[in-house]
């Protein structure tokens, strides 16, 4: 007689383990197992032929997958998923219907038998489907276009017919078709090869089937096309849920590139991603192409400060401490506006700027050249580093000023010795509290040596010229 506590299951054929490490599951022979069992830590059941409760014998087949990790982050409107840690940023309306129906189907619930994800390219169509899958530990078949279509009369039907079997031996699965134009596309929309025809009349009988039979399957298909030519057949309530994807907006994309940034150690400050959030929104960019955005401005960046490393006569100023000496607009400051100042020496009136940019919490930086190539790299760096001030200390010719300087959105500030090159400048009022421990603070910083003879404004002109260059 059987004790109690023997198991009493049939043995296993088939047994799939999802497990976040590589490492194999010992101590599987002769034990029960069933679908969603944790049978060690972090390495769940996924699958079992027949249904669970089951005996795995020597001759089971046991396969075990790396699970990545996925971490589901609600940020209000968007839902942020960090899959492997790689972000990816939905409409949060998007993310929880496609969650409701895999879910439910998985569970045999039977809510649909096909999503069809619509909406224009890089909105995450297909890559939700995905991540969803490879989160519930189930059996995914990716069903390839290409590789369905045959030039042999009668293949192409029969290839798909075998991948949708073996969704329904391998259940709970789950089928994605990406770029499934063909699959779903309305047989009565102009004109449809016939083999077109059949693909889609197959699949609407194996959806139709599945949604008698309660068999765990669903399929996921991404298309590119609108609504209006679907086939009228799959929007049925019972067959599938049409979804449509948009374009993420200004705050979608702040969030991926906040993500992103901090994911691919980018190192790139939040006002960066911001301005490239908004062109991206701008443009109706999809998500590829702004992470490309991202990456390809530390490339343009490094290739700016390379080439300033070559050119002379840019400098940019550290004032620690600086509201104790100088006293600033910041407002006025930071309006992206073009200012003059009156003092002299040219150069010590520079740092005095530059004090009263960190005053602001802003950088500066420094055009002691009127060589026209030294002013673009220098207002191109400025450019791409938020919050910087651009300081004139040379006269530069009004053609050079209009070509590199005037249409860029950023504050300049005048402090070379003749008149600025247009108009537009108007006067900055920078109060110097104390201008002698000012240039004591900054001898001490950048060890240049004290003389208490000479006078300060003459102690700033020569530690601007102590100051290394960029970077």
């Amino acid at each position: 007689m059987a004790r109690v506590d023997e198991p009493l299951a049939i043995p296993c054929t088939t047994v799939r383990i999802a497990c976040v490490s590589d490492t194999w599951i010992p101590g599987l022979f002769g034990r029960t197992v069933s679908e969603g069992e944790e049978v060690a830590p972090g390495c769940v059941v996924s699958f079992t032929r027949p249904a669970s409760p089951c005996v795995v014998t020597p001759t089971t087949s046991v396969t075990v997958s790396r699970r990545v990790e996925v971490k589901v982050i609600d940020e209000g409107r968007y839902v942020v998923i960090l899959f492997g840690n790689k972000p990816f940023v939905y409409w949060a309306e998007n993310y929880r219907l496609v969650d409701k129906v895999i879910s439910s189907v998985m569970r045999g619930l039977g809510l649909a038998t096909m999503i069809i994800a619509l909406g224009p390219p890089g909105t995450g169509k297909s890559s939700l489907g995905k991540i969803l899958a490879e989160t519930m530990g189930v059996y995914v078949r990716e069903i390839d276009t290409s590789s369905t279509f045959s030039m042999w009369f009668g293949e192409s039907e029969r290839r798909l017919s075998e991948a949708l079997m073996d969704l329904k031996r391998n259940q709970p699965a789950l089928g994605l078709i990406d770029e499934g134009d063909a699959f779903v596309k309305s047989r009565y929309s102009g004109y449809r090869h016939e083999v077109e025809q059949n693909l889609v009349n197959i699949l609407l009988r194996f959806t139709s089937d599945v949604a008698k039979s309660g068999d765990r399957v669903l399929i996921y298909v991404a298309s590119n096309m609108p609504m209006s030519m679907i086939d009228e057949a799959f929007l049925r309530p019972e067959r599938a849920f049409a979804i449509e994807f948009k374009p993420l907006d200004y705050e979608g994309f702040r969030l991926l590139g906040r993500y992103y940034v901090e994911y691919a150690k980018l190192g790139l400050s939040e006002q960066e991603v911001d301005r490239l959030a908004l062109a991206a929104a701008n443009m109706m960019a999809d998500t590829s192409m702004f992470v490309n955005m991202l990456k390809g401005l530390i490339d343009v960046r490094e290739a700016i400060i390379n080439q300033i490393r070559k050119s002379r006569g840019v400098k940019s100023y550290v004032v620690p401490n600086a509201e104790k000496y100088v006293d600033v607009d910041c407002s006025a400051l930071r309006s992206n506006a073009r200012f003059y100042v009156d003092m002299r020496p040219a150069s010590a009136a520079s740092i005095i700027v530059a004090a009263a940019a960190a005053r602001c919490g802003m950088q500066n930086i420094v055009i002691r050249s009127s060589d026209p190539e030294t002013v673009k790299y220098a207002a191109d760096r400025a450019e791409l580093i938020p919050d910087t001030v651009l300081i004139l200390e040379t006269p530069i010719h009004p053609e050079v000023y209009y070509n590199y300087v005037y249409w860029r959105s950023m504050t300049v500030v005048h402090t070379a010795e003749t008149p600025p090159p247009t108009s537009e400048f108007r006067k900055l009022h920078v109060v110097v509290k104390n201008v002698e421990a000012l240039a004591n603070e900054l001898a001490r910083l950048y060890g240049v040596q004290i003389d208490e003879r000479e006078p300060a404004a003459a102690r700033l002109a020569r530690l601007s010229r102590a100051v290394p260059s960029l970077p």
